[in-house]
């Protein structure tokens, strides 16, 4: 039974492109199949059906009317939805390159961390702390075959990557880490610089281009400085009492830590010190008006 299905440009993004030869060759196959072998997995938004594993191949199922089977996966938030798409994308990390692979385990990655802080909750048993959980970048690294921190590299490299302007992107998918840091501190003209420098064939490499173009680090912003409040004018008196009020209060709570403190809260002296506040707070109102 067909089903009306939609394609999610958020989860499209978490997905390696397709060239136009890899998208004729997909095209190829399921005509000459005759049919999509592969279910197209979708789970239901709340207001429609989206696919999570299929949406190179749905285009091509509207074009064509190419037969095609269905299946919901029980996903129930687009954050669960990117989490599912980037774990069954790492395990085909076979049919994938090397880049492909080290963006999906990045953004898998700045994902599953979010649920543990990038730590693996304690659990109790019995009473008894048990030694942490195996934290996110070492769930998937282990999936993966890598290592914890070869993963919080990925991840470190996604985080530049988008932090780039388009072309600077472009230009950056084979730099080395290290190069594509360098390029991350740019200001956006300095990125730009570089990419139609490697573009026009100027320098081969980042780094090579940064010291073709010359192009410098962004300075970084200063701070804006909150701007203070302006003082009352003399006239505003209600300012200057609610000043007093919030004086007095501390005062009065320190006699009666002091008076408490020694023992004696209800002698003659504590009683003359709160009599003396009291006294001052009235004289002080109506000095500023704020009792006739």
């Amino acid at each position: 039974m067909a089903v009306d299905l939609h394609i999610s440009e958020r989860l499209r993004k978490l997905l390696p492109g397709l060239t136009k030869e890899e998208q004729k060759q997909l095209r190829a196959n399921i005509e000459e199949d005759g049919r999509v072998l592969a279910p197209i997995l979708w789970w239901f938004d709340g207001e429609r059906n989206v696919i999570v594993d299929g949406m190179h191949r749905w285009p091509v199922v509207e074009e064509t009317g190419c037969p095609y089977q269905a299946r919901k996966v029980e996903v129930t938030s687009y954050e669960e939805a990117e989490i599912w798409i980037l774990n069954h994308q790492l395990g085909r990390r076979n049919l994938l390159k090397p880049a492909e692979i080290r963006k999906i385990r990045g953004e898998l990655y700045n994902r599953e961390k979010r649920k543990d802080a990038g730590h693996g909750k304690q659990q109790k048993a019995g009473g008894q702390i048990v030694p942490p959980l195996p934290d996110a970048a070492e769930k998937i690294g282990e999936k993966a075959g890598v290592s914890s921190r070869t993963v919080k590299r990925d991840a470190a490299r996604v985080d530049a990557l988008a932090g780039l302007t388009k072309a600077a992107r472009t230009a950056a998918e084979k730099a080395t880490d290290a190069e594509l840091k360098s390029l991350s501190r740019l200001s956006a003209e300095g990125q730009n610089s570089v990419a139609r420098a490697i573009r026009v064939g100027q320098a081969q490499t980042v780094k090579g281009a940064i010291k073709v173009t010359g192009a410098k680090p962004a300075k970084p912003e200063k701070p804006k400085r909150k701007s203070k409040p302006k003082p009352p004018k003399k006239y505003e008196r209600s300012h200057w009492m609610k000043q007093w009020n919030q004086a007095i209060g501390p005062l009065c709570r320190l006699a009666d830590k002091i008076a408490g403190g020694v023992g004696e809260k209800d002698c003659k002296s504590h009683k003359l010190v709160q009599e003396h506040l009291n006294d001052a707070t009235e004289k002080m109102q109506e000095w500023m008006g704020a009792k006739p």
